[in-house]
């Protein structure tokens, strides 16, 4: 999409300015029509949605059915875990009906959410500590991971 403010540097490049629609179409990148439509209006184009998507939501039941086949996933080992795609076919099986792109952001908004018990946060700190303290050597400095919740 093309900003007001470029569709006014593109003609003032060339009204005020006086250079050729060929040079301003090299530094742009932009067609020599399209450069020449914006010399003939005022306005850059513009795009108005007609109407704004449906966002279908899961009903209750298969909402908490996904919610707890996530939380169990959270309990496997990572590369165990079932994709979006896997839970999805797991619903199918079971009967829903809907899209896989409401179960897709479903998912995400949990994995966003952090919803479960399983899913834990470290937080990691670098902190310097001379070697006597951990192995008794003198006038050594290394470093040292320490991990908090």
């Amino acid at each position: 999409m093309v900003l007001m403010e470029s569709v006014l540097k593109i003609r003032r490049w060339i009204l005020r300015e006086g250079r050729s629609i060929r040079s301003v179409s090299r530094q742009t990148g932009l067609s020599r029509n399209t450069i020449k439509k914006y010399l003939k209006d005022g306005d850059p184009p513009s795009y108005q949605r007609r109407v704004s998507p449906v966002r279908r939501k899961l009903s209750d039941g298969f909402a908490s059915r996904l919610r707890a086949l996530f939380e169990q996933d959270l309990g496997r080992p990572r590369r165990e875990r079932r994709t979006a795609k896997k839970l999805y076919e797991q619903l199918v099986s079971e009967g829903y009906s809907g899209s896989y792109s409401t179960v897709q952001r479903f998912v995400r908004d949990l994995k966003r959410s952090g919803a479960g018990s399983g899913m834990r946060s470290f937080r990691c700190t670098l902190r310097q500590v001379t070697r006597s303290s951990l192995t008794g050597a003198r006038n050594t400095l290394s470093w040292a991971v320490s991990s908090r919740r």
